[in-house]
């Protein structure tokens, strides 16, 4: 059982180490997508095996060493991470299968990556691959079922998209292209093995090929002959794999596709898979971006003991209840627990390098009008206004620097981010419980959507496939009747009674911080007026003053100095607190801890899984959906400038 493990000198316990490196590493290893399409009487399959094998090993290089968008001052730099590889295919005869083959095969320079596959299926199974002793529509043999299963044991998953079997030909055609379309639509670049013919085919190769380009996915053509007599040979110098890309493929006419295509491993090939810095596809930047970030996670908990010790405690945290089945919770732990601590923990260290900057920046504009004041109005004279010209323009230099750099919207970026993803894994630690092995339940698809509560969204992030694939990876603790009572009992109180004492506490926070600069700016302003009322007293009614008259002249800078100082002053206080947007955030976390209470006076009513599941899933509405709108609405906030 977990809990008795031995512990060391220091209180942790053993092969904790271990345990939170395998766990980060499966969880947050950099993977490209690669999905399939193609021809099902592929002439030659041992050469297609060898051309797919040949252009994702070149593929993979070309990707570890470009320059990945890495730290906040330097733009880019090579990765140093070993990339793996998950297929998309759903195993039909032929192209699709030897893609996938490669997840099982050794070839060189990929047997030694991380290798996954998932299998979405157009039709339900036994449909699809057909019973034993009677051919399914995509297993014409028995010979091609035993294919079939060979591969599909090695599968995270097996997902149809329909449930029912088409009824004519119509529907069997539609099932192929939406299979087709959703291969594409989760892959980072596409393999494509593809005798170059174009036809009008629902749902066929040069259909999906067409789908993809139309969506700027990368498209690496594998050229093949079919055993069909009235297929065309390719010409000798399309024999090698080669890339397809939107610029060199028009959308109305794919027949021109392959005059036009680049022979993958040139160096023009190269650059066009990775596109040049300011002119990328907006897939190409989602790619580089999920990698680098990826990346950056796992350097920072190699580089960070603190991270580490960290994802420990909170393993420990996770099963220390000491529930009826400790192996049930220790594997949750095992799969979940480090990847959200690291984001979380990333997440934190970002938000702190956005509040120091915002702090930052603000003073400096308020310290800079000030200066340029007690520089124009107090010392004009005796000289000493060059020293403060020259700090304020220092000043206003660092200020020009953070904004060209745009240091605070990559910071603001990059902490929402990490912080959704890690909400995400903190909410899918638990859904896990009671979701079983084969249904959905994490991805960022919004269906989890609190409409009402923002406007509609934007682009999907860089951590949706992330996400997914982590989901993807959950284990099954295959929980039945018997264990409602204990394990209602342990969501609410590790799970709901934890968000609500959070957003309570997260509402009192902000509350207090919106009195406090209200308070601070009508304090200022008030201040303010009094120097300004001041100033117009000295200059009309001189005798209420009754100041000496050697200090006149004095009395009346020192007002006027104090008159712009102070309204910058408020402005910077008021430039902040809009920053940090403190009521808002207070309406946020008032709804979400009655959201909350709500849900959780009926889950204590649950007496079996599927009341317990039913309860569940409002949870998951209001938790996902209210991260998907503080993440949205947080980037399209505004960073202003306070110059």
């Amino acid at each position: 059982m977990a809990l008795d493990r031995p512990m060391d000198s220091n209180g942790d316990t053993v092969g904790d180490a271990e345990r939170i490196s395998r766990s980060y590493s499966k969880a947050l290893q950099p993977l490209v997508r690669v999905g399939v399409t193609g021809h099902r009487d592929v002439a030659d399959l041992q050469r297609a095996h060898s051309l797919a094998a040949a252009a994702l090993c070149r593929v993979l290089t070309i990707l570890e060493t470009a320059k990945w968008p890495t730290g906040i001052l330097r733009l880019a730099a090579p990765a140093a991470t070993r990339l793996g590889f998950r297929i998309v295919s759903p195993l039909a005869e032929g192209a699709d299968r030897v893609v996938a083959d490669l997840v099982l095969g050794s070839d060189a320079g990929l047997s030694d990556r991380v290798r996954e596959l998932v299998v979405p299926l157009p039709f339900r199974l036994d449909y699809y691959r057909g019973r034993d002793g009677q051919p399914g529509s995509d297993c014409s043999s028995p010979q091609s079922q035993a294919e079939f299963d060979r591969i599909k044991r090695v599968a995270l998953w097996v997902r149809p998209l329909h449930s029912q079997a088409p009824k004519d030909q119509s529907q069997r055609d539609t099932g192929y292209r939406e299979v087709g379309e959703y291969v594409a639509e989760h892959c980072d670049l596409l393999f494509a093995l593809w005798d170059g013919s174009a036809n009008d085919r629902e749902g066929g190769t040069a259909a999906i090929v067409r789908f993809a380009l139309q969506r700027g996915i990368p498209v690496v053509w594998i050229p093949v002959n079919r055993q069909t007599p009235e297929s065309t040979a390719l010409e000798p110098e399309t024999a090698g794999p080669r890339l397809l890309t939107h610029s060199q493929a028009s959308d109305n006419d794919l027949s021109a596709a392959p005059l036009t295509s680049l022979d993958l491993s040139s160096p023009l090939a190269q650059e066009a898979l990775m596109g040049r810095r300011r002119v990328r596809s907006p897939a190409q930047e989602f790619l580089l971006e999920r990698l680098a970030r990826l990346a950056e996670l796992c350097r920072y908990v190699r580089d960070n003991e603190q991270a580490r010790q960290g994802a420990a405690k909170e393993m420990r945290a996770a099963i220390a209840a000491g529930r009826p089945d400790d192996q049930i919770l220790d594997s949750i732990a095992d799969w979940i627990v480090p990847a959200y601590v690291i984001a979380d923990g990333l997440a934190k260290r970002y938000q702190r390098w956005l509040k120091s900057l915002n702090i930052g920046v603000y003073a400096a504009a308020a310290v800079a009008v000030a200066l340029g004041a007690f520089a124009a109005i107090v010392a004009p004279k005796d000289g000493g206004w060059r020293l403060l010209a020259i700090v304020e323009a220092g000043v206003l230099v660092s200020l020009f620097v953070v904004q060209w750099l745009n240091l605070r919207k990559k910071c603001r970026d990059r902490w929402v981010t990490y912080r959704a993803m890690g909400e995400y894994f903190r909410i899918g630690r638990y859904l896990a419980f009671v979701t079983p092995k084969t249904a959905s339940g994490l991805e960022f698809d919004r269906f989890a959507r609190l409409y009402s509560w923002s406007s509609e969204p934007g682009s999907a992030p860089w951590f949706g496939p992330v996400i997914e694939r982590v989901w993807d990876c959950r284990p099954d603790p295959d929980l039945q009747n018997r264990d409602v009572a204990w394990l209602r009992d342990y969501l609410i109180a590790d799970w709901i009674d934890g968000q609500i004492a959070y957003h309570e506490h997260r509402r009192d926070d902000h509350l207090r911080w919106d009195g406090i600069f209200q308070r601070i700016i009508r304090i200022t302003l008030f201040a303010t007026v009094l120097a300004v009322i001041l100033h117009v007293v000295k200059d009309y009614f001189p005798a209420f003053l009754r100041a000496p008259h050697f200090g006149w002249d004095q009395l009346g800078a020192t007002l006027a100095f104090l008159a712009i100082a102070l309204t910058s002053v408020a402005a910077a206080f008021n430039g902040y607190s809009g920053q940090q947007r403190h009521s808002f955030h207070y309406a946020r976390f008032r709804r979400m801890a009655e959201e909350l209470k709500r849900i959780r006076a009926s889950l204590h009513t649950a007496t079996d899984m599927d009341q317990l599941r039913m309860h569940i899933a409002e949870v998951r509405r209001v938790t996902l959906g209210e991260t998907t709108n503080w993440f949205e609405g947080m980037q399209e906030q505004l960073i202003d400038s306070p110059t």
